[in-house]
């Protein structure tokens, strides 16, 4: 059996998710709580649209600008497609990723992301989370994202 644990600020920030979402908050209520406990600098909700099989950006904050080519390029990586498999996040810049961090991140003085797929419960693919950070992931920072990395992995659907 799996064991989570968090600390009380962890669970606080989680309960707000709740709270923002439920209340009306939605996706920038919802990030501004996670950013308590989340080290990140910038979101990007990415949607996927079934009747033409493209993505576009649909919420986004902390982002002095996002391309317009950056979703469909980012869904022609090797790196997406084993994401869409696993079902589990990419972090950039990492193999298969590093053409694309420099054009469409590295410019914005982004050093580091998180990009992962969404899945309704049914099984269905809705689109991505791409989390952003300035800086370099190091310490705490860099624990954190191999650790989100790998409990996404693990977590059953």
């Amino acid at each position: 059996m799996a064991q989570i644990t968090v600390d009380v600020r962890q669970l606080q920030a989680f309960a707000e998710v709740g709270y923002q979402v439920a209340g009306g908050g939605g996706a920038h209520g919802a990030m501004a709580a996670l950013r308590r406990v989340v080290p990140l600098d910038a979101y990007e909700f990415v949607a996927y649209d079934p009747a033409t099989g493209r993505h576009h950006s649909v919420v986004s904050d902390g982002h002095p600008r996002i391309d317009g080519d950056a979703a469909e390029e980012y869904a022609g990586l090797a790196a997406y497609r084993k994401a869409i498999a696993t079902r589990a996040p990419v972090p950039m810049p990492e193999p298969d990723t590093e053409r694309y961090f420099r054009r469409h991140l590295a410019p914005y003085g982004w050093r580091a992301g998180l990009t992962a797929p969404l899945f309704l419960r049914e099984g269905r693919y809705t689109g991505l989370l791409h989390l952003a950070s300035r800086r370099r992931s190091r310490g705490s920072r860099a624990r954190w994202w191999r650790r989100s990395a790998r409990c996404w992995r693990t977590s059953p659907t």
